[in-house]
C-alpha cells in the first residue's frame, strides 16, 4: 500500500483553504525547485512534521489545486474534442485524443489529492542542494503528512517500475501508476464514479501507442486497413454513434428493450471519460466547494466551441444539466443558456 490515508482526513486537510487568482500562475514545479534550491527533500520533509509552516502547505496546497483545476479544463477540452473528431470521423485521432483527456484528469485527481511526480529540468538541478537525488521525486500527504520521496526512498522505487517485469516505467506510465494509489484512500470509494476514472482497459499508454504507431493489420489508423481495396465502404467510415452516453439509461433511451446489448455502453470510451471527469468533479466539489478559479462558465464556452449541441444534441444538454445539479445551480440562472 502507498500513500495510505482516510479521505476524511485529506479533505480536512482542505478546511479554511480556498484557492485564489493568480496573476503569474507560478507552477508547482517551479516552487518545489524554489525550496530544493534552499534546502534537500530530507530537511523540507523534517521542517514540515517537526514544525508545520501552515503558510508553506497552504502554498502547496495553492498550486496544486491551480494544477488540477488547469489539468481538469485540458482534459474536459480534449473530451470535447474527441466528441468532434468521433463526429468528423477521425477515429484515430480522436482515441488518441481521448487519451490525453484521460492522461490530465489523472493528473488532475492526484493533484487534488495532494500527490503526483515532478521532474526538475536537468539545466537547473546544477542549483539543488542534493541534486543527485532530487532531481526527480514523488510527493503526497498521507498518514505520514506531507512528504517528498527521492530516488533513495523505497516509495519512488515501488513506484519506478512496473513489480511484474521490473522495468522501469515511462513519463506517461508513471501517472498510471500513482493513479492506482488512490485506492489506498480508505473511504474514498463512496464517489460510485472512481471505478470509471480508475480504469485502464479502454484507454492507456501501451493501446495509445498501438493505435498511434502500430502497421499491423487492426491495430494503427484502423479506418484505413482497407487503403488497398474498398475504402469507402469501410464500416469505420459510416457508422455514427449519436447515443447520450451521460448515464445507462438515457444510452438505451430509444432502443427496444430486446435489441439492448450492454457491451455498447461498456466499451464506449465516451462513457469512460465523461464519468472521470464527473467523478473528479464530484470529488473537488466536495473538498473544495465552488471557488474563484474553476468557472463554470468556461465549461459552457467550451462546449459552445466544440458545438456539441450538434454533434450529440441529448448527451451535450444533459452535461450541462448534470454539471449544473452538481454545484447546485438553478435552472432559472443556468450560465449554460
Amino acid at each position: 500500500m502507498t500513500f495510505t490515508i482516510n479521505y476524511s482526513k485529506l479533505k480536512d486537510e482542505y478546511k479554511d483553504f480556498s484557492p485564489y487568482f493568480e496573476t503569474h500562475r507560478q507552477s508547482l514545479n517551479l516552487l518545489f525547485e524554489t525550496l530544493l534550491n534552499q534546502q534537500d527533500s530530507n530537511a523540507i520533509n523534517s521542517y514540515l512534521s517537526q514544525a508545520p509552516n501552515q503558510n508553506i502547505m497552504n502554498e502547496i496546497k495553492q498550486k496544486l489545486v491551480y494544477s488540477s483545476t488547469l489539468c481538469f479544463f485540458r482534459a474536459f477540452d480534449l473530451f470535447l474534442a474527441y466528441i468532434t473528431l468521433e463526429d468528423k470521423k477521425f477515429k484515430t485521432w480522436s482515441e488518441v485524443t481521448g487519451y490525453y483527456s484521460k492522461f490530465y484528469i489523472i493528473k488532475a485527481i492526484n493533484s487534488l489529492l495532494l500527490r503526483g511526480y515532478e521532474v526538475i529540468d536537468y539545466d537547473k538541478r546544477g542549483q539543488l542542494v542534493d541534486s543527485r537525488r532530487d532531481g526527480s521525486f514523488y510527493f503526497a500527504f498521507d498518514n505520514n503528512g506531507f512528504n517528498l520521496y527521492n530516488s533513495t526512498k523505497i516509495e519512488y522505487q515501488q513506484l519506478q517500475k512496473d513489480p511484474q517485469t521490473n522495468q522501469r516505467y515511462g513519463s506517461h506510465q508513471l501517472w498510471w501508476r500513482l493513479l492506482e494509489t488512490i485506492t489506498d484512500i480508505k473511504g474514498i470509494e463512496k464517489f460510485s464514479r472512481l471505478n470509471y476514472l480508475l480504469d485502464q482497459n479502454w484507454t492507456n499508454p501501451k493501446l495509445r501507442n498501438q493505435i498511434n504507431y502500430s502497421l499491423e493489420y487492426l491495430e494503427g489508423f484502423q479506418e484505413l486497413d482497407w487503403f488497398d481495396a474498398n475504402l469507402k465502404g469501410h464500416h469505420s467510415w459510416n457508422s455514427k454513434d449519436n447515443r447520450d452516453f451521460t448515464s445507462m439509461k438515457n444510452f438505451f433511451k430509444n432502443t427496444d428493450p430486446e435489441d439492448i446489448d450492454m457491451g455498447d455502453y461498456y466499451t464506449d470510451l465516451r462513457v469512460y471519460l465523461w464519468e472521470s471527469i464527473m467523478s473528479y468533479l464530484e470529488i473537488y466539489k466536495d473538498v473544495l466547494g465552488t471557488n474563484r478559479i474553476f468557472r463554470i462558465e468556461n465549461i459552457n464556452y467550451l462546449m459552445q466551441a466544440h458545438e456539441t449541441d450538434k454533434a450529440v444534441p441529448e448527451a451535450s444538454k444533459n452535461m450541462k444539466k448534470m454539471i449544473n445539479e452538481l454545484f447546485g445551480i438553478e435552472i432559472e440562472e443556468d450560465p449554460f443558456s
